[in-house]
């Protein structure tokens, strides 16, 4: 009888750790995601400060700012508006991919420790959640393009005052 219930144990210690290592690799993705999202949140905080800096300068100087300078600040604005809706879709982007891969995560665990066929459901989940991390990444280097071409037009501009 010992042996039979040891046996038992034995099996259900290997169901337990059968479950922990295939929900383990998803998990891993929540980790790194939660990294990329404080980064993604970081340059959304950053743009949303420098649009505030920007309407703060056009405001002061609306009379004393020559108009070179004005269509300058606008067209800043008008970049930064444009980086803040793509920084906007990339989180929102992220955060989805963490919440498919929570989903992906249950149906493995349920599947595993019930018996139930989930494998379809789990592997579309996670596929869905790697599409939406690849579509994520896509718009971050985009972001990364467009405020590069940004501080690129802030050159351009210090360049012909110094030439003036």
């Amino acid at each position: 009888m010992a042996i039979l219930e040891l046996t038992r144990s034995f099996n259900d210690i290997r169901s337990f750790l059968e479950i922990m290592q295939a929900t383990t690799a998803p998990a891993m993705i929540i980790s790194a995601l939660a990294f990329l999202l404080s980064i993604m949140a970081s340059r959304y905080a950053r743009a949303i400060d420098r649009t505030r800096e920007i309407i703060d300068q056009l405001e002061r100087g609306s009379d004393t700012l020559p108009n070179k300078k004005k269509r300058s600040l606008h067209y800043q604005l008008k970049i930064i508006y444009k980086r803040s809706r793509q920084l906007r879709t990339m989180m929102a982007m992220a955060s989805l991919c963490v919440f498919l891969v929570v989903l992906t995560i249950g149906a493995v665990f349920i599947g595993l420790l019930y018996g139930l066929h989930l494998e379809t459901f789990a592997s579309s989940t996670f596929l869905l959640a790697l599409g939406t991390l690849i579509g994520s990444m896509v718009l971050f280097v985009l972001d990364i393009v467009i405020s590069l071409y940004g501080i690129k037009i802030e050159i351009q501009e210090v360049e012909k005052e110094l030439v003036s």
